[in-house]
């Protein structure tokens, strides 16, 4: 056999194992090669993020630098004593891409606004990644966007793609997107599985709506035989379902998810089980039965917590306030919360 076809052959194996490849690995393996070669300058994207969504940018970010893009994050870049303004332009300047995560977090931050007018002003493209549905800003409001809401990698790969002026045919349903399609604010009600997540927040979600209604089920029709202990079911069966749409809706941290899901499992064993003696041996069988199948949704919600990145990902950095009752009904004036960072 010549060199020349044992090099050809050599090239067409090389090329089929790419093949084999998932988007994601194909772009990362690409980006490598293109790293290696000498006089090669690699993009560089200028990340423009809320605080509360920490945990998906860290990830975004090494993501990206897997794919060969160099990205400018604040907290790595910026000096102690340097001027933030300053470094910010500097910084829109020398990056091809200015990525802002979109979620109603980074939509409040006065900070992604003064960043997103600095791209504007030195002319660096506006690449919105949509995290979670929020009102959108002026600036970014008729723009192409990717979408991160149900998925990372695929999106991820798609994005790399578009930094490096690469198209993949395999990617060409998750380009970016026409933003026409309008999104929804999280202060407009929704149905629980109306709302845009990934699946496993979906799941966990399902899984605790689920628990705290079999609670509520179980304790209403026996209030009227032991109103104090049966009564005591319908707290966290009310509990589950709030969290479940907290969850949805991004507003609760891993620390106050752990703590509520742990109570949820101790305090019906604890406080009603031992409660249901007075009942009749039949209705105590379905009070344990549905306690126990409460508590299976329950463990199955902690094990998607505690062991699904996905999940983990999506989760904010800080715990979103919370407003139990409408501002019409508040009978003093609470002072302005200040401006989220």
């Amino acid at each position: 056999m010549r060199p020349d076809e044992k090099s050809l052959r050599t090239k067409e194996q090389l090329i089929e194992e790419l093949r084999q490849l998932s988007p994601a690995d194909r772009h990362e393996i690409l980006a490598q090669f293109q790293a290696d070669i000498p006089g090669e300058t690699r993009p560089q994207v200028f990340l423009s993020y809320s605080r509360d969504d920490t945990h998906f940018v860290r990830d975004l970010m090494a993501g990206l630098e897997r794919g060969g893009v160099q990205v400018w994050f604040d907290v790595r870049e910026l000096a102690v004593g340097e001027n933030y303004l300053v470094a910010t332009e500097r910084g829109l300047r020398e990056s091809n891409f200015c990525l802002v995560v979109v979620s109603p977090y980074s939509m409040k931050s006065t900070e992604v606004a003064r960043e997103l007018a600095i791209a504007r002003q030195v002319g660096t493209p506006i690449l919105p990644a949509i995290l979670q549905d929020a009102p959108i800003l002026e600036p970014v409001r008729n723009l192409q966007w990717i979408d991160f809401r149900f998925s990372f990698d695929a999106p991820l790969a798609a994005l790399v793609a578009h930094v490096h002026g690469r198209s993949d045919a395999s990617l060409t349903a998750l380009r970016l997107h026409s933003a026409t399609k309008p999104l929804v604010g999280t202060g407009t009600f929704m149905p629980l599985l109306h709302r845009s997540a990934p699946a496993s927040v979906r799941c966990f979600s399902t899984l605790l709506y689920l628990a705290g209604l079999l609670l509520l089920s179980a304790g209403i029709p026996f209030m009227s035989v032991v109103p104090l202990g049966l009564g005591l079911l319908v707290g966290p069966a009310a509990l589950m379902m709030y969290l479940a749409f907290r969850t949805m809706d991004r507003k609760e941290t891993l620390g106050g998810l752990r703590g509520s899901l742990w109570i949820m499992v101790i305090f019906p064993s604890v406080c009603v089980l031992p409660v249901t003696s007075v009942l009749e041996p039949t209705p105590r069988r379905l009070m344990w039965l549905i306690a126990a199948l409460s508590t299976v949704a329950v463990v199955a919600a902690m094990l998607i917590l505690e062991f699904s990145k996905s999940f983990r990902r999506r989760l904010p950095a800080r715990m979103a306030t919370t407003e139990f009752w409408p501002t019409w009904l508040r009978w003093r004036k609470r002072a302005p919360n200040p401006p989220a960072q």
